[in-house]
């Protein structure tokens, strides 16, 4: 039995024997599946056998007893004296007595000032037994006497008003049914906002409101879909129909404000992602910009900087984005979100530190204002920024940071999407367990992500399912007019088919990102070109190779950080080298990759640099520290759980390697105290009086290398001080070079 059915149970039985064992024989009976976790609980009949019991018991009370209950099943549990006589219509003596009888029969009990039933079932089955008349007055009952009660609860006269039926006043039910959803809008709790404004769309549609108020409805209702993310496709629907109706009754600026709002949405949701049809919204909107007012000629910049960051037209989108920017009145939401789309445009163009700036200004900005919407949009452009430049923990941390907002209990799509990219942002920084937990541990009712899902597989090593996942998002995206996406898929694609092998379909993956980078995003085009380098590097391709990296090599030298991406460049400057047998070159270049990756957590990316820097060290004849770069690269796959298409081969080749060291009688020297060569290369300049910048010019090896390599050697041999590494150096016949 699954866990949420049990609780069910427990729940509308409170756990009495005989109530749950005729509930669960009535479920089997109807053919349920009581291991199913999605089960429609609210659609569970009550138990024949149930109903007789209750029904025996409330036909030995008496009348106004019965009549209490009535009242009391309307009103549902939780309900107070006053309101309880008043419905009923029972006072005085009549009400005490009553209610002494149903209390003493065990139907209710009392907590504190207020009665409950004891039962969640006895409740149903007596208010399931009134007759729709009767229902219809007893709730219509309980609407006036909540009315003037002297704090109304918006929420429980909203549903009593429209559950009164005939026997109400449609206008008020309408009234506050819209009310009570304003209500429970600004606390958050959007999908019981939702219910009441959807009810009181279908009263207002039964009994013949006004277009007007109608649509206006329909414009709230679609807007508080979309932006909450419950349900994308239904706000977009809800959206066209006000949309409709504005045009029809000649409403010409609120037909554009909804135009406005539809543009938005379908260039910021996923789900509902339409860049063209968005564009078509916003060009629709602008023949009226002079008479919308400031606030939504400030929604159509903000709208067309959003359009123009999926469909990757960065000017249009810095041009857009700033106008926003000096539209919004400075420190409100709207001069929060037009900053963080700034942000993303600057960044696109090279400035990162810039983008990083205004962007951490957004996000504070929303934070202070407590706007979970612009919060939301802030913090990820803030952690989309950071996993394309290669910073997938402080892409976390931006992820992470919405993941703990409450509002999200109530946006369980927004959820979702986060915890995909949170997932996404783990399984890059080497953490695959809690990637998994973030993706197939939470709603086991929705499938995760595809693009995430596709990710955690590469990582994994089930690296055909993720071409495939990741080629079907690409296609999808690309449809959507999401160009920013595609090319994103489409990278890690194209390292799917490296890793395959096939490298003529990762160079057409590369080459997608780098035409849509070349027209306007320099992080795309960098992280294209870091790629190409090394595949056309790989392939012997070195003047193609050599052409990306200028490139790369110029945009680097203007001093922005591009963290991971810049490892990237420097793994494609070591195979470039090595592939012109320039060796000590490359594994300089390599080197500088490996503490980049260490730097930004990017393990994969350490592992991939030291197999690499393993083959070229074997080409350079320097079998045995080739071979302990093979397994320092095959230990950290392991460590990171990567499947067995990761370490396989990896261990061949390292397999392989010790196999023609014995049959040429290669040496595979071991040095005392677990030094490794490099180490005891250190030691001997050590013990020849070089200082540690001499040491690195003659390794070709950065100062921060030697000096780490200097620490782990004098914690090997527990030595302090230059003259005692010499010494050792000494005392083991270090100092001649072994043949």
């Amino acid at each position: 039995m699954a866990s949420t059915t049990a609780n069910s149970i427990f729940e509308q039985t409170a756990g009495n024997p005989f109530f749950v064992e005729e509930l669960v024989r009535h479920l089997q009976g109807e053919g349920r599946d009581l291991a199913d976790r999605n089960a429609e609980t609210a659609t569970w009949g009550i138990p024949e056998g149930v109903r007789e019991v209750i029904a025996k018991r409330v036909r030995a009370l008496s009348g106004d007893a019965n009549l209490l209950l009535q009242a009391a099943s309307v009103l549902g549990d939780d309900c107070e004296s006053e309101p309880l006589s008043t419905v009923a219509e029972l006072d005085g003596s009549r009400f005490l007595e009553s209610l002494e009888e149903i209390m003493g029969a065990g139907m209710v009990h009392a907590e504190g000032h207020r009665y409950r039933f004891s039962h969640p079932l006895v409740q149903r089955t007596i208010y399931d037994g009134l007759s729709l008349a009767r229902r219809e007055i007893l709730h219509q009952r309980a609407a006036k006497t909540l009315e003037t009660s002297g704090s109304p609860h918006l929420s429980a006269l909203a549903v009593h008003s429209r559950l009164a039926g005939a026997a109400g006043d449609a206008e008020k039910a309408i009234d506050y049914s819209v009310r009570a959803g304003e209500a429970a809008n600004a606390v958050f709790a959007y999908t019981e906002a939702t219910s009441h404004w959807r009810a009181a769309l279908a009263l207002m549609q039964e009994h013949g409101t006004s277009p007007e108020r109608i649509a206006d409805l329909l414009e709230r209702l679609g807007e508080l879909l979309c932006v909450t993310s419950l349900d994308h496709q239904q706000g977009i629907d809800y959206l066209d129909q006000s949309l409709r109706i504005y045009s029809r009754i000649d409403r010409a600026e609120a037909a554009a404000l909804v135009h406005v709002r539809l543009g938005r949405h379908l260039s910021t949701f996923y789900d509902a992602m339409d860049i063209e049809g968005a564009r078509e919204h916003f060009r629709a909107a602008e023949p009226l910009l002079g008479r919308l007012g400031e606030a939504a000629r400030l929604s159509i910049y903000t709208g067309i900087a959003s359009t123009a960051m999926w469909s990757v037209r960065t000017a249009e989108g810095l041009d857009a984005s700033l106008r926003a920017m000096n539209l919004a009145p400075p420190g409100g939401a709207e001069f929060a979100h037009a900053s963080a789309l700034h942000a993303w445009h600057v960044a696109a163009t090279g400035h990162l530190a810039e983008a990083h700036k205004l962007g951490d200004r957004a996000s504070q900005m929303a934070d202070h204002l407590d706007d979970p919407i612009v919060a939301v949009i802030a913090d990820w452009l803030r952690a989309q920024l950071s996993y394309l430049i290669g910073d997938p923990t402080d892409s976390a941390r931006w992820f992470d940071r919405q993941l703990s907002k409450p509002w999200l209990a109530d946006a369980p799509v927004q959820k979702r999407r986060l915890s995909s990219m949170l997932a996404w942002a783990r399984a890059f920084s080497g953490d695959l367990p809690e990637a998994r937990r973030l993706l197939y541990e939470g709603d086991r009712g929705t499938p995760p992500e595809r693009w995430a899902d596709a990710g955690v597989k590469f990582w994994s090593g089930d690296w055909e399912q993720a071409r495939i996942g990741l080629a079907e998002d690409a296609d999808e995206r690309r449809r959507n007019g999401d160009r920013h996406s595609a090319a994103d898929d489409l990278w890690l694609l194209g390292r799917v088919h490296a890793s395959l092998g096939d490298r003529t379909h990762a160079e057409t993956s590369f080459e997608y990102g780098l035409a849509v980078g070349m027209e306007g995003h320099l992080v795309l085009e960098m992280r294209a070109r870091a790629e190409l380098a090394l595949l056309c590097a790989q392939a012997g391709r070195t003047s193609e190779a050599r052409a990306h990296l200028e490139r790369c090599e110029a945009v680097l030298a203007r001093g922005e950080d591009w963290r991971g991406v810049a490892g990237r460049v420097a793994l494609a400057e070591g195979a470039f080298a090595g592939a012109e047998d320039r060796f000590q070159e490359a594994e300089k270049h390599l080197e500088r990759a490996v503490e980049i990756f260490r730097r930004v957590t990017l393990p994969w990316d350490e592992a991939e640099a030291l197999r690499l820097w393993g083959r070229y060290l074997q080409q350079a004849h320097r079998r045995e520290e080739a071979r302990a770069k093979l397994s320092e690269s095959l230990d950290l796959y392991r460590r990171l759980g990567a499947g067995l298409a990761w370490t396989d081969p990896i261990t061949a080749e390292r397999d392989a390697l010790l196999r023609r060291n014995r049959a040429t009688g290669a040496a595979t020297t071991e040095h005392p105290d677990g030094l490794s060569e490099r180490e005891v290369e250190v030691l001997r300049l050590i013990a020849g009086g070089e200082s540690n910048r001499q040491i690195a010019e003659h390794l070709f090896l950065s100062a921060r290398t030697v000096e780490r390599h200097i620490a782990n050697l004098y914690g090997k041999i527990d030595v302090h001080s230059r003259t005692q590494a010499a010494a050792y150096a000494f005392a083991h016949d270090l100092l001649s070079v072994h043949k």
